[in-house]
């Protein structure tokens, strides 16, 4: 048995909400006021939203890049 504190890397699961933000994000190009607006939250969000989204949004930027690197270099 292990009493040490164990480090829990697992990610809260995403809200619809959330998934419809990042969705419209990536879609227009990066405008978080727009996609905010989209997913139908309020302006006062989306200093929230940043904060509480930013390892998604980057994990989610690497993929866009290295998936777009991969279709160049295959092209």
């Amino acid at each position: 048995m292990n009493l040490l504190p164990q480090q829990n890397n697992r990610k809260p699961a995403l809200t619809d909400k959330q998934e419809a933000f990042l969705d419209a994000l990536f879609d227009n190009g990066g405008n978080v006021r727009a996609a905010a607006e989209v997913a139908g939250y309020a302006e006062g969000s989306i200093k929230w939203l940043k904060d509480r989204l930013a390892d998604e949004i980057i994990e989610r930027t690497k993929t866009v890049l290295a998936d777009r690197k991969s279709t160049r270099l295959n092209s």
